[in-house]
């Protein structure tokens, strides 16, 4: 089996204090990773460092072609729904802007300026750069924010259709998990102590 995601040990340090103390990920082709904590356990950073976009301290990732969209949405807000996938189309390996958005079923948005939609269409525009490109390996930052449970049951069928597939999946959420998933794994990230108290633990 084919494996998309593997990172052994990582630890990332931040003003005296670990993140997220140290993780290590695995991820086979027809695999999805929840990683859960609460606000400010690291999960936003753990996914940044397995997306490659953060360089840890310590330990190492490796990784197939990856996808990643964070909890922001990251949309031009004057340009159209369209014109934003088409230029985020063009800088990774093209694919259709209509079907995009016809899967999010936002077609119909195509031409309407961004800073017109409500949280939830927008979030679907942002959501719709999933099927731009062709990485196997996705990677989702609280990806349920301001999704309706029509649109979070839509999300859950692309999810399912891309593991069987041969794709990967990690999401970050301290929300809802993902439904009817046929491999979902759980990493559930506990607050580290604050820096006074890793230091007192080392002694004088």
């Amino acid at each position: 089996m084919t494996t998309l995601l593997a990172a052994k040990q990582v630890m990332l340090e931040r003003r005296g204090r670990s993140v997220f103390g140290r993780a290590s990920v695995a991820l086979a082709a027809g695999q999805a990773l929840l990683i859960e904590g609460i606000n400010g356990a690291g999960k936003t950073t753990l996914l940044k460092i397995l997306a490659g976009l953060i360089r840890p301290n310590e330990g190492h990732v490796e990784r197939h072609a990856t996808l990643f969209i964070g909890h922001q949405n990251a949309l031009k807000l004057e340009l159209g729904a369209a014109e934003n996938l088409r230029f985020y189309a063009a800088l990774h390996g093209g694919g259709s802007v209509s079907a995009a958005l016809a899967n999010m079923e936002v077609a119909d948005l195509a031409g309407r300026p961004v800073g017109e939609m409500s949280a939830g269409q927008k979030r679907r525009v942002a959501l719709a750069r999933l099927f731009l490109g062709h990485a196997p390996l996705w990677l989702l930052d609280e990806p349920y924010a301001n999704l309706d449970v029509s649109g979070a049951a839509l999300l859950d069928r692309h999810f399912a259709a891309h593991l069987a597939t041969g794709g990967g999946l990690v999401i970050a959420s301290h929300g809802r998990a993902p439904q009817g998933l046929p491999v979902l794994d759980t990493l559930h990230l506990p607050v580290p102590p604050p820096a006074t108290q890793l230091q007192d633990s080392h002694g004088p």
